[in-house]
């Protein structure tokens, strides 16, 4: 090949490179790092304070459910505002499911309402869930599904 077309090819390949990275086609380093820090991470807040004053018992159910709701709001809120975020707020515990960005947890985590109690940060919490069927009349039931989870606490 002649080397005056080769360093034409080379020069076209570069500037179509330059243009691309532009227009955001190539991610640069930075680029690339800034959309690390953009992905969607789903997690649990447990907030720190689980209302003890308003015990989950079906007849207080009612007040628990507007403490807990007055609570996770409060630190929802403070999560910078978007359009996608969902929010399942938990009513038996004092905690809400989303999903956030690095940043975010990063923020979250230096949140006092929600720190862990720092003799369980680094441990694992594993265990099951079941899924029981419950007949009232005979007063017994099925067990449908058994489901593993497990967890690092984190600061």
């Amino acid at each position: 090949m002649n080397p005056s077309v080769c360093f034409r090819a080379l020069i076209v390949l570069g500037a179509l490179t330059c243009v691309a990275a532009i227009f955001g086609c190539i991610p640069l380093r930075a680029q690339a790092q800034s959309a690390q820090t953009r992905v969607a991470h789903d997690v649990v807040v447990i907030l720190r304070d689980q209302l003890a004053s308003t015990p989950p018992q079906r007849r207080a159910m009612q007040g628990r459910s507007a403490a807990l709701a007055s609570a996770q709001d409060a630190v929802f809120a403070r999560l910078p505002a978007n359009a996608t975020r969902t929010k399942m707020q938990f009513r038996t515990i004092n905690a809400f499911a989303t999903t956030v960005t690095q940043a975010e947890a990063d923020q979250l985590a230096q949140d006092p309402d929600i720190q862990p109690d720092p003799a369980r940060i680094g441990k694992t919490v594993s265990g099951d869930v079941f899924i029981d069927t419950f007949n009232f009349v005979q007063f017994n039931g099925d067990e449908l599904v058994r489901i593993p989870y497990r967890y690092r606490v984190v600061q």
